[in-house]
């Protein structure tokens, strides 16, 4: 392969047979000559040229490292918002890196609105992937606001880990967006118990005889509303 740093200097040093081999090492550095020489760095690390060439990719979070910022750049990335990622929300990275990317993308826009209930339920909605409602007309209680946080699909006690972190998650996004003044109430909205709700069995195999179709009854066939016995 021809040196292609030998063709920028005077005829003098070109016609030098011991400049070609003296120049790789600096045509590998800027140019990013591939060869089968290894370093600590690998066999052909990326060069200056290469990496100047693909900066703009690092100022626009993109839809994945292939077309944003790569993923160990995002933080960075985040406080030309005058917002700090959270440190611990790569814990699942393919997953929680969209939200980063999504979250960045937004901000521009979203910065407008810091402090309002638009800001706040968008930002929830991102960093939670959970639909949120915010109440924040409430008779009798001024500088209150409530907020309900669909976790219906991660109440069982399997997923206890996903349920605590989506609350925790929640509570930081509203502190950081909520006016100091004010107070709030984080509300899991989930399906707790219903009375009085009929369900058919599922389909039983036909070796397996099932009870019939559930139905509670409050003070018939519940302890519940029962009239004492004397």
């Amino acid at each position: 392969m021809d040196n292609q740093l030998l063709q920028y200097l005077p005829e003098v040093f070109r016609e030098d047979t011991a400049m070609e081999p003296f120049l790789r090492a600096f045509e590998k550095l800027l140019l990013g000559r591939a060869d089968d020489v290894s370093s600590v760095l690998g066999s052909n690390p990326r060069a200056i040229e290469q990496t100047v060439n693909d900066l703009a990719r690092h100022f626009t979070p993109g839809n994945n490292a292939d077309d944003g910022a790569p993923d160990e750049f995002l933080p960075w990335l985040s406080h030309w918002l005058a917002l700090s990622l959270r440190s611990d929300i790569t814990q699942v990275a393919a997953t929680d890196n969209a939200i980063r990317r999504k979250f960045i993308a937004r901000m521009a826009q979203l910065y407008r609105y810091r402090g309002t209930k638009q800001s706040m339920a968008e930002l929830l909605a991102i960093f939670t992937s959970r639909d949120v409602i915010i109440r924040d007309q409430i008779d009798g209680k001024p500088h209150y606001f409530e907020v309900l946080l669909n976790l219906e699909t991660i109440k069982t006690g399997d997923s206890q880990e996903a349920f605590d972190r989506a609350k925790e998650l929640a509570h930081s996004v509203i502190r950081l967006e909520k006016p100091a003044h004010t107070r709030y109430l984080l509300i899991p909205a989930v399906t707790t118990m219903r009375i009085g709700q009929k369900q058919a069995p599922p389909p039983a195999p036909s070796n397996v005889t099932l009870p019939t179709s559930y139905s509670v009854q409050v003070g018939v066939n519940t302890r519940l509303g029962a009239t004492p016995r004397s």
